[in-house]
């Protein structure tokens, strides 16, 4: 993806980091395959994607990286358990 945007359009000046998505469900109903699909999206996908444009604003001294966050943490204690959890790994 980092690839093709830069192949298409040239450098990267800002990256927003937006993608996310959530399973609503009560905790103990969530299997583990949730979790780690839950944790692949919005969490390690930061991550890649990130790592692969850092470099490049660094080399420049120039450049912005913005992390959005979900609001679907602000419901049901139970509920949002696992919607809130990946989101902690981007918290300073």
């Amino acid at each position: 993806m980092v690839q093709y945007v830069r192949k298409e359009l040239g450098r990267i000046d800002i990256l927003v980091n937006n993608a996310g998505i959530a399973k609503v469900s009560r905790f103990m109903d969530f299997s583990l395959e949730d979790f780690d699909q839950i944790l692949k999206v919005n969490l390690y996908g930061v991550f890649h994607v990130t790592q692969a444009v850092l470099p490049g604003m660094m080399e420049r001294k120039k450049g912005k990286v913005i992390n959005i966050a979900s609001t679907a943490a602000n419901g049901d204690l139970e509920i949002r358990a696992l919607t809130m959890l990946p989101s902690m790994g981007s918290w300073d």
